[in-house]
């Protein structure tokens, strides 16, 4: 008796290890859920040939797992699973019926390692459609068309807590689109090539997004809802704007409110890289804006906004500040913009004047862009202007000319440490004089009958790490006889 016991305890824990397996591909086994694992693909006697038979199979809480290969189907995905591919660039699924791939109207759903791609020759659907849903997640999907009239990489309408993460979108006509959903996220994803917008909110609040880059396309982010928040992201090479933040310009016209854009950059774009109209209480800082034709930001009819600690680099033309209420400093610090010759006579890195343009002004701007590495610039004097013992007169069209002594004043270090041990002067690639201490300054005597020279200036940190600045000059003295004219020239006010 005992011993038909133990053999049947034996045989009951094969069944157990041997009948589940029955299902899987027997080159792959699948960790377990909680709930039951249907397959779809594979060599398994017990797996389902259509992704769209195993969902309707499916309970609550189960997994569909989905073996490499193309499904030609359109998903309507109306339960709480897990969806799961098993690689990102096989498991392919391609629409039919000018229907959207992926349609997902049920809560607490995951979706997951699909390359999923829109066919349509008109209703322009989309690859992921969301509808009134609430606590859905995509990760690690790749999102494209294979003809042009295909509409959204991924869209959601009247849904909540939407996350999509680890994702790429390419060549769709939009990217991803949120109307009137709340609190929903996007992390670690691209768009590349997107026709439109690459990613749009529109009508909800609570976007984050964080940790994407978009790139190659017309507009990067496009925001027509509150509380918006874009972290750590790089949008590059738009044909329009690289951001918008938009209010509401329909009848009764109304402003949005809050939103932030903080360690991104924002460059290469081919309108105003930011575009801010209608919209309150933004936050812009932190930010690289640079490149960009005609501006790097546009802002119009907006209040309490706040922008600084910002490089604004080699953007045609100065920013657009029409009728709004923004301060481009927080009363410490403001913004880099490289297109000012501001001084900075203490070496504190703070602009002696202000940078003006249009209604804007910016109170502190700095002298240096803001990084982790030092920088150094000689302030003292600009390029393309005439000097006369150290006094600066009219701006030339290409050469800086000196004439008798003049001090060279150069600004050196960074907001964010290192700290600059010493600066370094050269005239020819000769040292002349190292200075430790700001103000950095080396008053530069004629001893050489040369006139043009090269000088340079190299800042080093306390790690050794060099950075440097220079520029050609023409450098004459000044005789006794040429006294007359220096006082000529000054009653002709020509100096400031």
């Amino acid at each position: 008796m005992k011993k038909c016991l133990a053999v049947g305890i034996i045989l009951l824990f094969i069944g157990t290890c041997i009948i589940p397996s029955l299902a899987k591909d027997t080159e792959k086994q699948i960790p377990t859920s909680r709930g039951n694992w249907l397959y779809v693909g594979g060599s398994g006697p017990g797996n389902f040939t259509k992704i769209q038979d195993a969902i309707d199979n499916a309970s609550d809480g189960d997994t569909v797992f989905v073996y490499s290969n193309i499904y030609y189907e359109n998903l309507l995905i109306n339960k709480s699973i897990q969806l799961l591919g098993e690689n990102r660039q096989t498991t392919i699924v391609e629409s039919v019926k000018n229907q959207h791939t992926f349609t997902v109207q049920g809560s607490y759903i995951n979706i997951s390692n699909f390359r999923i791609l829109a066919n349509h020759t008109y209703f322009r659907p989309s690859c992921i459609s969301i509808q009134q849903t609430s606590n859905v997640n995509v990760y690690n999907c790749e999102c494209s068309v294979t003809t042009p009239y295909s509409y959204c990489g991924a869209w959601a309408y009247e849904s909540n807590n939407i996350s999509i993460i680890n994702s790429f979108f390419h060549d769709v006509y939009e990217g991803m689109m949120f109307v009137k959903s709340f609190n929903c996220r996007v992390q670690n994803c691209e768009c590349n090539n997107v026709r439109q917008q690459s990613i749009e909110t529109n009508e909800g609040s609570g976007l984050n997004i964080n940790n994407c880059t978009v790139r190659n396309g017309m507009q990067g982010i496009c925001i027509f809802s509150n509380e918006t928040y874009i972290e750590n992201c790089q949008i590059i090479n738009m044909s329009d704007n690289g951001i918008q933040l938009l209010g509401d310009h329909i009848y009764p016209y109304h402003n949005r409110r809050s939103a932030s854009l903080q360690n991104s950059t924002i460059r290469d774009c081919r309108n105003d890289a930011i575009w801010i109209q209608d919209y309150d209480s933004v936050l812009i800082t932190n930010c690289e804006i640079a490149k960009s034709d005609p501006r790097g930001i546009f802002v119009a009819y907006s209040d309490e906004d706040l922008i600084y600690r910002n490089n604004f680099i080699d953007n045609k033309n100065k920013p657009f500040d029409y009728n709004a209420f923004v301060d481009w400093d927080n009363g410490k610090i403001g913004n880099y913009w490289s297109d000012s010759n501001i001084k900075d006579s203490n070496g504190d890195l703070i602009g002696d004047s202000n940078y003006s343009f249009n209604y804007g002004v910016d109170h502190f701007p700095v002298i240096l862009p803001f990084g982790k590495t030092i920088g150094v610039r000689i302030t003292h004097p600009l390029e393309n202007f005439i000097y006369l013992r150290n006094l600066q007169s009219r701006q030339t069209c290409s050469t800086t000319l000196l004439i008798g002594t003049i001090k060279v004043v150069v600004a050196a270090g960074t907001f964010d440490s290192p700290t600059v041990a010493k600066v370094k002067f050269y005239v020819d690639g000769i040292l002349r004089h190292v200075d430790t201490r700001a103000p950095y300054t080396w008053t530069w005597k004629l001893n050489s009958i040369k006139i043009k020279h090269t000088l340079k200036v190299v800042a080093e940190d306390d790690s050794g790490n060099t950075v440097s600045d220079q520029m050609s000059v023409l450098r004459f003295g000044v005789p006794a006889s040429a006294k007359i004219l220096i006082a000529g020239l000054l009653s002709q006010q020509l100096f400031h």
